[in-house]
């Protein structure tokens, strides 16, 4: 079925003349004012449900973007690559192969990104 807009109803409607009834100008008049209005809220309705449309693709991207962060950070705990604050004894030899890993993904990142 049609959507039939209320503003094409509003202006497409036509009012029996009788003698004794209001004056056509008058009520063609009003009907013109009340129908400028609602198309200017029907105009407003379809922004915002662009907008609503805009704003749900872009939450899904962030969504997606941050599940894959979290895969990211677990994939680099378990890789050792963040060490834990809870065994501070490290050799200058373990520190230099953790700096150059830090340094070998950070490169991937920065590659990834180009």
């Amino acid at each position: 079925m049609k959507e039939v807009k209320f503003s094409d109803k509003v202006y497409k409607t036509d009012f029996k003349v009788k003698s004794l009834g209001y004056g056509c100008e008058e009520v063609d008049q009003f009907l013109d004012e009340i129908n400028f209005n609602i198309v200017k809220l029907e105009r407003e309705i379809q922004r915002l449900i662009e907008q609503n449309s805009d704003l749900e693709r872009s939450k899904a991207m962030l969504e997606a973007k941050n599940k894959d962060l979290v895969k990211e950070i677990c994939s680099l705990k378990a890789q050792n690559f963040i060490p834990s604050t809870s065994n501070a004894n490290y050799s200058n030899m373990e520190i230099l192969n953790r700096i150059t890993s830090i340094e070998e993904m950070i490169q991937r990142l920065l590659d990834k990104k180009d």
